[in-house]
């Protein structure tokens, strides 16, 4: 008769001895996953508990990036040191695009140091041009007066499925979050952060450009230069004097509008050749009047009716927004034929992915921000639709020219006012001219920026082309006026040959065009 324990152990034992590992390797298996599913049960329960006491006793304040409050919180961090101790930091060459760093100097905020802070010779050796950025990856705890604050990054990758590649590429949503307390101590240090965040932009301007998803809004490219002296503006001093006092009147006249029932927005429109200072107007006036600026190219081609809405809806209040090139969203090709068949020198001009409609619709929408400056450029206003030029929309319209014979003295004047009378720069010159010899050198740099200025055709040159034949000359004002006739002359005789060879290739251009046209016929 069958009998199991016999069986076992039969064969001296040898059967169980080779079941038993197996049976106590399944068992360990067994207690091991054991062990991890109540650890991971007691993890879960651990935080579902810390969930509800976070939600019953601690307040959440989410910071989004390319918000202006994200940059006043990240500021705030930085010039308390939050992240010094971190362990996993990117080393990149300083840049004026805003990262925020640690800080190693007291211009490491906001780019490279300040022109002044360098001397010759110390070019790519201050401590300043390395920059140490955190990678926010865990979460910190932290102590500010008197209080403590905890705060963590979310990163929300996007895919590509909207089919946008902007600038920098693919990136991730993100956002900072601070735990606290109590309200009163996160209102506290939300002000703090701002009133930081006012006094250091002081020296600057602040350029936000957007990086894709634009549906979302994002204006997280941040560049930080210094900002421009008014008096440094080389335009008509009556065009100057406009665009500031007209900006100045309009931010502070919100109350006016309102009781009016007139919408609180300022449309300015520069139009002109490039190199005529149209964007550096906006960039001087933001710098003057503290404002920030939020740029747009239109002739990129990259963004939508759709994410030009979200885009503007995004601009605050009391900002610049400036729509740069605005001539392409309306352009045709049969504004194209046209141009080309009238004018043989016209050049063909971008086109963008925006219409008209969208823009139009951009501007005037109901969730658009009041209190906003629209500033608008183009090369070419005989592209522009008219609904895009009525007030309203386009309040204020500005012609900018080739410079002026006044333009060109003052431009030599301020190029030449730390000149001596020596053949030396001002940088080489060791001794500090007497009052009475800087005045003779003034009056010979003005008596010399009339005489260079007369020779100058007006409305000829743009500043820039000016700009550069005095930087050849910026050691010596008098070779400046002894060469700049012979300079002029070779410039119309090149123009002169560029414009015969754009006629040539345009007509050329045209005769196709007209082929094309008739064989449609």
């Amino acid at each position: 008769m069958f009998s199991y324990p016999q069986t076992i152990g039969s064969g001296t034992g040898r059967g169980w001895a080779q079941v038993s590992p197996a049976i106590s390797y399944a068992f360990g298996i067994l207690s091991w996953r054991a062990l991890n599913f109540v650890i991971g049960l007691g993890r879960r329960i651990i935080e579902w508990v810390w969930q509800r006491i976070k939600a019953l006793f601690v307040i959440t304040a989410r910071f989004q990036k390319g918000d202006q409050a994200y940059d006043w919180l990240m500021l705030l961090l930085a010039e308390e040191r939050v992240w010094a101790s971190s362990c996993d930091f990117k080393v990149v060459t300083r840049s004026s695009r805003r990262r925020w760093g640690i800080k190693q100097s007291p211009h490491a905020l906001y780019g490279s140091p300040t022109p002044s802070s360098l001397k010759a010779g110390d070019h790519g050796s201050t401590p300043s041009r390395t920059e140490y950025v955190p990678q926010y990856r865990s979460p910190h705890l932290f102590r500010y007066k008197g209080h403590w604050f905890e705060i963590d990054c979310t990163s929300e990758r996007e895919g590509h499925s909207r089919g946008f590649r902007g600038r920098g590429g693919h990136r991730g949503s993100q956002r900072r979050s601070v735990y606290s307390f109590r309200m009163s101590t996160l209102n506290d240090l939300v002000e703090s952060a701002r009133k930081l965040y006012l006094e250091f932009s002081q020296p600057h301007v602040t350029i936000r450009q957007p990086i894709q998803p634009y549906q979302e809004g994002n204006w997280s490219h941040v560049v930080t230069k210094y900002r421009r002296p008014l008096d440094s503006l080389i335009i008509e001093e009556s065009t100057k004097t406009m665009l500031l006092d007209d900006v100045k009147e309009f931010l502070g006249s919100e109350s006016w509008y309102t009781d009016r029932g007139i919408p609180y927005r300022r449309g300015y429109l520069l139009h002109g050749p490039p190199g005529t200072g149209k964007t550096a107007t906006i960039y001087t006036l933001a710098g003057e009047l503290g404002l920030e600026i939020y740029a747009l190219t239109m002739s990129e081609g990259l963004i939508n009716d759709a994410g030009l809405k979200a885009l503007i809806r995004a601009v605050p209040s009391h900002a610049i927004l400036l729509l740069e090139d605005i001539d392409c969203v309306s352009h045709s090709l049969r504004i194209e034929q046209d141009e080309a068949m009238n004018d043989p020198q016209s050049r063909p001009v971008s086109k963008s992915a925006v219409t008209l409609s969208g823009l139009l619709n951009a501007i005037d929408g109901v969730g658009t921000e009041q209190g906003r400056l629209i500033f608008c450029t183009t090369n070419h206003l005989n592209h522009l639709d008219p609904a895009l030029l009525r007030p309203g929309r386009m309040d204020v319209k500005v012609e900018y020219k080739a410079a002026s014979q006044a333009q060109a003295r003052t431009l030599f004047t301020s190029f030449f006012a730390d000149h001596t009378g020596s053949s030396l720069s001002l940088h080489n010159n060791t001794t500090k001219p007497s009052p009475e010899s800087a005045a003779v050198a003034a009056a010979e740099v003005e008596e010399l920026a009339h005489e260079f200025s007369s020779i100058i055709p007006p409305h000829e040159f743009i500043i820039p082309d000016l700009q550069g034949y005095l930087f050849l000359h910026r050691k010596d004002p008098q070779a400046a006026v002894n060469g700049v006739q012979e300079w002029v002359d070779a410039k119309m005789k090149e123009r002169n040959e560029r414009k015969q060879r754009m006629i040539a290739k345009r007509k050329k251009r045209v005769g196709v065009i007209s082929e094309a046209m008739k064989m449609r016929k």
